[in-house]
């Protein structure tokens, strides 16, 4: 995210790359989905896990957030 030159075909500055916030990692059916939340050191667990990433080009913002399952169950 921090070179983007190493990505073929994109063609960003890499001085105005930068990370808006620290990435989110969290489980456990405790989420918190403020763009404020942090991770916290419990272990992950099998189900839901939401990733949640910051990231900014020059004055421009942007925030991805997904939703992965391991090992869901049949419901």
């Amino acid at each position: 995210m921090l070179d983007p030159t190493k990505r073929a075909g994109i063609k960003l500055r890499a001085e105005n790359c930068d990370v808006a916030y620290p990435p989110v990692v969290q489980s456990g059916g405790t989420f918190d989905l403020r763009v404020a939340a942090e991770s916290d050191a419990r272990p992950l667990h099998a189900g839901v896990v939401l990733l949640q990433l910051g990231c900014k080009y020059s004055l421009l913002c942007a925030n991805a957030c997904r939703t992965l399952f391991f090992n869901p169950d049949e419901r």
